[in-house]
Parts: structure tokens; C-alpha cells; sequence
């Protein structure tokens, strides 16, 4: 008899221990599924905000036509980036081409790469500009395989710039603000890429050809006609 007790004690443990992970289990199924049901990925996302186009400055370096009716390409673009380095060759030969009709307005946004280079890159452009040779800067250093003080010693000799003022203009605080001051003036309008380019109400992105940048300058022409 007492055996007998002991085997029902046993199967109530055992079927009262099923139970208890039975319910567990439930409960931890339904809380599974009510959170993904309630919190379903978003299997469309938002597309990001549209870039827009800053306030172009009358101090902003541009070359090309000179002519008021010409079309304008703004580049956002970084020296160290690859894309703006084979973009250029695109850039010069939509230009040479279409001589007298568009123009190429250039905005800093050294944001390609993580290195510093991007930045001194950037500065002595500008540095170089303050005496009048940004655009020779410019195509130095787009083609520069190393960006950095000794590199720019010998582009700065190339250019017959004057050492000191330079150097001081690319150790002055001023620069360096001003630079990042349009670093978020770029972001503030949703620029993240260099390059990015704005022809008209064309927006382009990354490495670019010459056909691209023609049919974009095409298309803007036809827009802005009279």
C-alpha cells in the first residue's frame, strides 16, 4: 500500500513538473510572438532625405564659362577620394567640351576616408587660393599619390606660392573652422557622399562618366531655356 502511494506521488510530481514547463513554455511563445508581431521590420524603409543644394557664395572657386546663361555644376567632392579623382577626368573633358556653356563650382567635403589627408588636402587648396592658384592646387592634388606636409613643400615651390604665408594660412584656426563650418553646411542639406554633383535638378553620386555629367548638363539646358 505504502508503494503504492509513493508511485501516485511520483506520477503527480511528474505530470504536476509537465504541466509547470508546458504552461513556461507557452507563456514564453506567446510573448514571442506578440513582440515580433508587434514590432514587424520595416521591410520598406524610408528612402533618406534628398540632398539639396547650399547657397552657392561668391568666394565658392569656379571655372569654366563666364557667361551669366551658363550651366552650373557644383561638386561636393573629397581629394582623397577615388571616385572625385576618376570623376575628374570626366569633369575636364565635359568642360573642354562644352567651353563657353558650363561652369564647375567646387564645395570642400572631406568625408570620403577617414584620414586626416582629406582635411590638409582640403586646407591647402585653399591656402593656395588666398594667392590666387586654388585651381592649380586643385589639379595638383588630384593627382598627388601622397597628400602631406612634405608633398605639399614641393607643390607649393611648383606654384611659386610663398612658403610662409602659406604655411600660415594652413596653421590658422580660421581655416580649419571655416572648413568645417561647410562640412555641415553640407550635411544640414543631406550631402553624405563625395562626390555629389547638382546640375540643374539632376543629383549625382559617386564615380560618374562623361556621359552622365553631358546628359545631366543636356537636360539642365533644356530646362533653363528661354
Amino acid at each position: 500500500m505504502n508503494e503504492q502511494r509513493w508511485k501516485l506521488l511520483f506520477l503527480f510530481v511528474g505530470l504536476f513538473t509537465v504541466v509547470t514547463l508546458l504552461v513556461t513554455w507557452n507563456s514564453i511563445y506567446q510573448y514571442e510572438t506578440h513582440f515580433t508581431s508587434g514590432t514587424n521590420p520595416d521591410i520598406n524603409p524610408k528612402a533618406p532625405p534628398k540632398p539639396q543644394l547650399p547657397t552657392i557664395r561668391p568666394e565658392d572657386p569656379t571655372r569654366g564659362s563666364k557667361q551669366a546663361a551658363a550651366i552650373t555644376v557644383v561638386e561636393f567632392g573629397d581629394y582623397y577620394s577615388l571616385d572625385a579623382r576618376v570623376d575628374e577626368l570626366a569633369l575636364n573633358e565635359v568642360l573642354a567640351n562644352n567651353a563657353g556653356a558650363v561652369k564647375l563650382i567646387w564645395r570642400d567635403f572631406p568625408t570620403a576616408t577617414d584620414r586626416d589627408d582629406g582635411w590638409l588636402a582640403a586646407s591647402a587648396a585653399r591656402c593656395a587660393g588666398a594667392q590666387g592658384a586654388f585651381w592649380n592646387m586643385h589639379d595638383a592634388l588630384m593627382q598627388a599619390k601622397s597628400i602631406d606636409q612634405a608633398a605639399l613643400a614641393k607643390l607649393v615651390a611648383q606654384e611659386h606660392l610663398v612658403p610662409d604665408t602659406f604655411n600660415a594660412c594652413l596653421l590658422s584656426p580660421q581655416t580649419l573652422e571655416n572648413l568645417y563650418h561647410d562640412l555641415q553646411d553640407a550635411k544640414t542639406n543631406n550631402i553624405v557622399t563625395a562626390p555629389t554633383f547638382f546640375i540643374g535638378h539632376d543629383i549625382l553620386t559617386g564615380t560618374v562618366t562623361a556621359t552622365d555629367l553631358q546628359t545631366a548638363i543636356d537636360r539642365a539646358a533644356i530646362t533653363s531655356g528661354p
